[in-house]
Order: structure tokens, then sequence, then C-alpha cells
């Protein structure tokens, strides 16, 4: 019986191994299966533009981290949208991680089987294969995540797509530049100095036709958002510190209701006089220290004059003062020598 029973246990744990060793096979090649389903759908993307001569897109890191963290924030708000409950939009995603863009779009899906599934899906959806097919864009990011929305465990994908945003297209600020297709146009911006407490601060003020979402301006890597004041009117008072308008270039960007981003460089005689007038200042500031440094050494060499005057009238009287004393006694002598001639 001991015999028996001892090897039951032997079989047992033989069986509980293997077991355990087919789990942990399975465990890894599912994962390994999740880790490149992104790359997957990237190329059933792009083998659906290839079919209709399109160039393909260009995996982006910044793409792939801002799809990541929509993914994340679905996820962990408990909602599936383009908009979150707290009403922040999928562009929200992409300025958080700083990838400038002219166009963009996403793309959604949830409770997928495989990546087959979910790209029909999309290409079936009118609005979601327009992205995949779209023109305009050439860079593309893409997340899946596991978690529980609404009670039910399941697996979302987030695809972002973008048209980098490069010197090829921003448009020149001024009056002939091409409106958009959400009508939104520059017609008119102006940069002037701010005369307050502080001197590194001027004013944007920028018109725009159409109805854009929110118009903003970036002087180098700082952003300034601008307040509507009037109908198509935006301006704000911005900070000019750690910025040099000599060499950082002053875009407006205005964001449409839709998917597109319009960028508009503001020449830089819109602003020259503001340069000019901030080199007069430097300049007046330099000339003021240079005035005030003459005039220490000014005041400096007239006390070295006083002082030297001082001591010159001070030799003197004591020169005039021995001669009136050697006068003296040659007088007495004088007296001396008579008294003497006298008694002889």
């Amino acid at each position: 019986m001991n015999v028996k029973s001892e090897n039951k246990n032997k079989i047992r744990i033989g069986i509980f191994c293997i077991v355990t060793l087919c789990l942990s096979l399975v465990v890894e090649y599912a994962y390994a299966s999740d880790s490149g389903i992104e790359k997957e759908i990237i190329d059933q993307v792009n083998h659906e533009r290839r079919i209709i001569g399109l160039q393909e897109l260009q995996e982006n890191d910044m793409l792939n981290k801002a799809a990541f963290l929509k993914a994340q924030d679905m996820i962990g708000n408990n909602y599936f949208s383009h908009t979150s409950p707290q009403s922040v939009n999928p562009w929200y995603w992409l300025d958080k991680v700083e990838y400038q863009y002219r166009y963009a779009g996403e793309n959604l899906a949830m409770d997928f089987s495989s990546v087959v599934s979910v790209h029909r899906a999309w290409m079936k959806s009118e609005t979601h294969r327009e992205n995949i097919v779209s023109e305009r864009y050439k860079e593309i990011g893409v997340a899946t995540m596991k978690g529980i929305i609404n009670g039910k465990e399941t697996q979302v994908a987030v695809q972002f797509f973008g048209d980098p945003l490069n010197e090829n297209n921003i448009v020149a600020g001024s009056e002939n530049n091409e409106e958009s297709n959400s009508g939104i146009k520059l017609q008119e911006v102006s940069v002037r100095p701010w005369e307050g407490a502080e001197e590194s601060e001027m004013i944007v003020y920028a018109k725009l036709s159409g109805e854009p979402l929110n118009v903003e301006v970036q002087v180098g890597s700082h952003y300034f958002p601008l307040s509507q004041i009037q109908n198509h009117k935006y301006m704000s008072l911005i900070s000019l510190q750690e910025i040099n308008l000599n060499e950082d270039a002053i875009i407006v960007k205005a964001q449409s209701k839709g998917q597109e981003a319009f960028y508009f460089r503001v020449p830089k005689a819109a602003y020259a006089e503001y340069i000019l007038n901030t080199g007069q200042k430097e300049n007046e500031k330099t000339l003021s220290a240079v005035a005030s440094m003459k005039s220490a050494s000014l005041i400096a060499k007239e006390k070295v004059i006083n002082s030297q005057n001082v001591i010159l009238a001070g030799f003197m009287l004591a020169c005039v003062v021995m001669i009136g004393n050697v006068w003296i006694l040659e007088k007495e002598e004088e007296k001396l020598l008579d008294v003497c001639h006298s008694k002889g």
C-alpha cells in the first residue's frame, strides 16, 4: 500500500509539473502575441494603403505614447469615447506628448477578438476608414490595453494618425494665406510691447476667420493660450522670459472642431519694431550704466583732485609761514646789529 501510494504521489507531482509548464508556455505565448499586436495593427493599415497606392504610414513613438495614455485614461476613468466625461478631447493627448501636427485623427475599438477582426470593423465604418486611407496623414501610433469598463472585462485599441508639423506646412501669416477646409484663415496679427510693471512682456493679437476650437501662440518651445475678446479676435499678454525673439519664431496655432490644426508663422516684420524697441531699451540701459560708471569715475576724480588741492593749499600755506618766519628773523637780526653798532 505504501509503495502504491508513493507511486501515485509521484504521478500526481509529474502531472502537476507538466500542467504548470504548459500553462507557463501558454501565458508566455499570449504575452508575446499581445506585445506584437500593435505592430500587426499598423501592418494591416499599411497593407490597406498599399492596395490603393497610398504611401505607408511611419510608426511614431510620440503617437504610440499618446495612444497608450488615451487607452489608460479610458480604462482608468471607465468610459469608451473620443471625449472623456471630463471633456478631455483626443488632441489633449497629442499636446501632452508634445506632438506637433497639422492634421490628426483618432480611431477607437473595444471588445475585439483579433487584429483582423478589429481592422475589418474599422474599415466597415466610413469615418474610421477615412482615417486609415487618408492622404493627409504621414504617421501612426497604436496602443492596446486590457481592463474593465462598465463592469465588463474588455480590450481597447487606440489609433492616432498625424501629419507632423515642419517648415513646409507652416503657412506664413499674411492676408493671402490659403483658407483651410474648415474656413479658418489668419486675417490679421500684431505683436506690441506691454507698458506694464514687467519689462519682458508683450501683447499678441490675432484675427481669424472661421470658428476655431481654440487658438494659441507658440514662441520657441513655449505655448500661450489666446483668449477670445470679440468675434474672431483673440489676444493675450505673454511673458518673454527665457525667450529670444531674434531666434525664436512666433507661430499662431488654430485648432478646428474637426481633426485639423493650422499653424501660421507670424512674419518678423510684425514684431520688428518690438525687437527694435527692446534693443533700444537695452542700449539705453547700457548707456545709463556707462553714464553711471562715468559719473562715479568723475566723482572719484573730483575727490582726488579736491584732496590734492587741499594738500597743495596746505603746502603753500606752510611755505608762506616759513617764508614769513624767515623774514621776521632777518628783521630781528638787523635790529640787533643796529643796536650793537650804536653801542660801539
